[in-house]
């Protein structure tokens, strides 16, 4: 395989980065993934708009535990009690934050 270069603005370069599923998927693997979506999207967008949401999910999850660690490492919570009102929050914060 072939590989190339390809310039970005550092807007794009950080929309792709919020696209991981993982730390170390490649722009190649995101990009072929949301390619693969929007191919979706022109023959059953059903199935399409349920990758999504999945996708969503695991951002969703993975930005909890991004929240939680970083607070973590204030020692502001203990990982095994988290109270209603903290979980409340981290949701909240994470519902609230635009995922693109």
């Amino acid at each position: 395989m072939k590989i190339t270069t390809l310039k970005l603005s550092e807007d794009t370069k950080s929309r792709i980065e919020r696209l991981r599923e993982y730390k170390k998927e490649s722009y190649d693997e995101i990009l072929q993934k949301t390619m693969d979506i929007i191919s979706l999207c022109k023959v059953n967008p059903m199935r399409a708009q349920s990758r999504l949401k999945a996708l969503q999910i695991k951002q969703m999850r993975k930005n909890k535990q991004i929240i939680v660690n970083e607070k973590l490492r204030q020692k502001e919570i203990n990982p095994n009690k988290l109270s209603q009102a903290e979980e409340k929050n981290i949701n909240f914060l994470i519902a609230n934050k635009k995922l693109r």
